[in-house]
């Protein structure tokens, strides 16, 4: 750990840290496929909703765009509805961790 401190200190002091920031957000996706997201897309499309699959799939296709870190309420491609447990539909941003409802989920090859 002593080491790794080391090197954070030397990059620190010869590398800015918003240039830092650009290069961790080119190699580190805000948007991966999370079971629970797919699990979503499933269940809207066993309804008949491809519009929320059209968004899963336009979120993994642009993994790296900042609009992932903005969460603005008005980017609805942003955004999934999720039923929980009581019927009730609230939304849940794609880069969230998983609503209670679906915290369980595991999908595999043959979902």
């Amino acid at each position: 750990m002593r080491r790794y401190r080391a090197r954070l200190a030397k990059e620190a002091a010869v590398t800015p840290a918003a240039a830092r920031a650009a290069a961790m957000r080119r190699s580190n996706p805000a948007v991966v496929p999370r079971n629970w997201v797919l699990q979503v897309a499933i269940e809207a499309a066993e309804r008949g909703d491809l519009g929320v699959v059209r968004r899963v799939l336009d979120a993994l296709t642009r993994p790296f765009d900042d609009r992932w870190d903005a969460r603005d309420e008005a980017d609805e491609g942003a955004w999934l509805e999720v039923r929980g447990r009581d019927g009730a539909a609230r939304r849940v941003h794609v880069t969230s961790p998983p609503p209670e409802e679906y915290q369980s989920v595991v999908l595999t090859c043959s979902s």
